[in-house]
Formats: structure tokens, C-alpha cells, sequence
């Protein structure tokens, strides 16, 4: 009969504890979400300069990095200013001149001479002077005319380039980068001029070209230059 009673009185603790746990773990439960609002209240009684906002991570990529020729996925020929002072070009066809694929017509007047790329030449081309094209399809189509005195840079990418350079640029791009006053000044210095003549033989031709520059304040520069070519007839080589 002792024994009876014991496990009787050891069934009804084990069943009070059950309920006492479950009570507890109901009572966590509840409280859970009250917290969760709570807080949220919280963050919207607060300025909104003074909360914590937390962006998902973004993942920004490109294909315009940093990169040399010879890795780039395309044909390409750069001509740097170094290269241009070591040559002394006369006309955008010295410049030109030894490129793969790449010839001018027009001969050896300037004011009439267009790149030839791959075969294909006028509105196949497109030609960028500072990033602003130079050959629109409208209008009176003249000839490039740029004196060399005043390019920095020659880009020149060989093959179709619409995608990336606009329309019409089934044979390829020629980019013009001109010069300015930071790219003649020494260091230092805030104003400069320089004179320069030339002379060509083929058809007794003068060439003068003077540049002024200056940097009035460290946001601005300015830079002219006036070119001036008086030239005599010529013979061609076929006569």
C-alpha cells in the first residue's frame, strides 16, 4: 500500500513539472514577438539620421579597366605624344604611316586626307576628336584637317566598333587626343608660348604654327594655336 501511494505521488510531481515547463516555454514564446515590436516601434520613434540602415552587398563589374594593348581583346595602335615629337609629322599621314591595315587617301594635301581601315573608308570610319565625333554623315563631307602640333594621342582600333564607338564604325575608330596647357607647361610654371616653322620640299611649302598657354588657376587652362601653310603646286610620282 506504501508502495502504491509513492509512485502515485511521483506521477503527480513529474505531471506538475511537465505543466510548469510548458507554462515557461509558452510564456518565452509570447514574448518573442512583443520584443521584435517593441524595438521596431523603436526604430520608427527615432530621426532618421540617427538609425542604422543595413543594404544588401553589391556587386559592380566592367570591361573597361586598365589594361595593355597587347591584352586587349581587339586591334589596336597607339601613337603617345612621345612618339609624335620623336617624328615630327607633317599631316595626319605621317602619323599614320607604317600602321597594319591602315592607309590615307587624298594624297599629301592635308585638307583633303581620310584614314582608310581594313578597305573601308568615309562613313564606315568613325573619327573622335576628344571623344566628340568629327565625321558626321550630313552636310558637306570635308577632309580631317588637324595639325599634328596640337595631338597628343592617336587610338586607332582596327574592325567593326559600333557597339562601343557608335554607328557606322564597320572598319574601325581613329581617336584624336589634342594637347592642353598642363601638357606644355613644365612644372612650376603658369604661362608659356612656342614658335615653330617648318618647310617641306615636294611642293616648297611653309609651315608656321604659334601656341599660348596658361594655367590662370589650379581648375582652369587655357590653350590657342593658330597654323598657318602656304604651299606650291607639286608633280605626283605617276606624273
Amino acid at each position: 500500500m506504501v508502495r502504491t501511494t509513492s509512485a502515485r505521488l511521483l506521477m503527480a510531481t513529474v505531471s506538475m513539472l511537465a505543466l510548469c515547463v510548458s507554462a515557461h516555454a509558452q510564456d518565452a514564446t509570447d514574448e518573442t514577438p512583443k520584443t521584435t515590436t517593441d524595438q521596431t516601434s523603436d526604430d520608427a520613434a527615432q530621426p532618421v539620421s540617427e538609425r542604422t540602415i543595413v543594404l544588401d552587398a553589391i556587386s559592380v563589374t566592367a570591361s573597361k579597366t586598365g589594361t595593355s594593348v597587347i591584352d586587349a581583346p581587339a586591334s589596336i595602335s597607339i601613337v603617345d605624344q612621345e612618339e609624335l615629337q620623336r617624328r615630327q609629322p607633317d599631316n595626319l599621314g605621317d602619323i599614320l604611316r607604317g600602321m597594319p591595315g591602315v592607309e590615307v587617301s587624298g594624297g599629301p594635301r592635308s585638307t583633303v586626307q581620310m584614314p582608310i581601315i581594313r578597305g573601308l573608308t568615309d562613313n564606315r570610319v568613325v573619327i573622335r576628336v576628344d571623344g566628340a565625333r568629327a565625321n558626321l554623315n550630313v552636310g558637306h563631307k570635308g577632309g580631317l584637317f588637324i595639325d599634328p602640333e596640337v595631338v597628343k594621342q592617336v587610338e586607332v582600333y582596327r574592325g567593326p566598333a559600333s557597339t562601343m564607338q557608335g554607328t557606322g564604325a564597320l572598319g574601325g575608330v581613329l581617336a584624336l587626343t589634342t594637347v592642353d596647357a598642363n601638357d606644355m607647361l613644365e612644372p612650376g610654371q603658369n604661362i608659356g608660348a612656342r614658335v615653330k616653322a617648318g618647310y617641306t620640299s615636294v611642293d616648297h611649302g611653309m609651315t608656321w604654327n604659334g601656341m599660348a598657354y596658361g594655367r590662370p588657376t589650379d581648375n582652369s587652362d587655357i590653350l590657342v594655336s593658330v597654323t598657318r601653310k602656304n604651299t606650291d603646286d607639286f608633280e605626283a610620282g605617276n606624273g
